[in-house]
């Protein structure tokens, strides 16, 4: 019965390549690896009657929390929402411990310096926002001639540094 899990963790792995197989696994078996702790908890029951079912010995006797289908709901959303935050959450750490470190190690000469500093990381942060919450590209042409806007940033990048001191 739980091999199922796996092969929608597998098929899933397609749709979304770059998520780990091992978040997949976890996401797809989160009910197979809550459900021991809810026995052991006394919160779940099961019973040993071989023969029970074709495939394994356990009567499930009382399971509202793992195996209820508004249980399960929940805890699917609740694990997409804890990815999903998960990743942001580091991906944004990632950049405000990066724009510390370089605001601490340096120091703005001028207006420049200081201006488009601050222009450059709000910028950043407002297209990242956006694509976290923004529709979808209309087209690869649109990602492909937007995608080339990128090469502004070094520039912008090297001109605010140039105005700034170690």
């Amino acid at each position: 019965m739980f091999i199922g899990h796996y092969a929608v963790a597998f098929a899933a792995k397609r749709t979304a390549p770059k998520v780990s197989l091992g978040v997949l696994v976890g996401a797809a078996s989160l009910l197979d690896l809550l459900w021991p702790v809810f026995l052991l908890l006394g919160w779940e029951v099961v019973r040993i009657e071989p023969g029970n079912t074709a495939v394994v010995p356990l009567a499930f006797a009382h399971y509202p929390i793992a195996r209820s289908l508004v249980a399960a709901a929940g805890w699917s959303a609740l694990c997409a929402l804890l990815y999903f935050p998960a990743v942001v959450l580091l991906e944004g750490l990632m950049f405000a411990g990066g724009v510390c470190l370089y605001a601490r190690g340096t120091r703005a000469k001028d207006a420049v310096g200081r201006y488009a500093f601050l222009g450059f990381v709000g910028f950043m942060t407002l297209v990242y926002a956006a694509d976290l919450v923004g529709p979808p590209p209309p087209s690869w042409q649109a990602v492909a001639w937007v995608g080339l806007a990128a090469w502004l940033f070094p520039l912008w990048a090297e001109w605010f540094d140039r105005h700034r001191t170690r």
